[in-house]
């Protein structure tokens, strides 16, 4: 089953668990490489305020910010 993420700002990201991060990211990375390669029907519109597709905007700006909060955190390796 495709992922569906919400979208969250820096704020947000920064007052949650490590815990919590690390399940965004396993959410994050769970989400289809492209709406072209999509087996949905071609007349689906995506919800405002998710990231649903790996090569859409939402989507690089989430796992980047992610990531720069991850590395922030003690036991944060960045190598997973």
């Amino acid at each position: 089953m495709p992922s569906i993420v919400e979208v969250k700002t820096i704020g947000e990201l920064k007052s949650t668990h490590t815990g919590s991060l690390m399940s965004r990211r396993k959410k994050l990375l769970k989400c289809e490489e492209s709406q072209l390669k999509s087996d949905r029907n071609p007349d689906y519109e995506l919800e405002l305020g998710t990231i649903e597709f790996k090569d859409s905007k939402e989507w690089k700006i989430a796992y980047f910010q992610l990531k720069e909060e991850l590395s922030k955190r003690e036991h944060w390796t960045g190598k997973r």
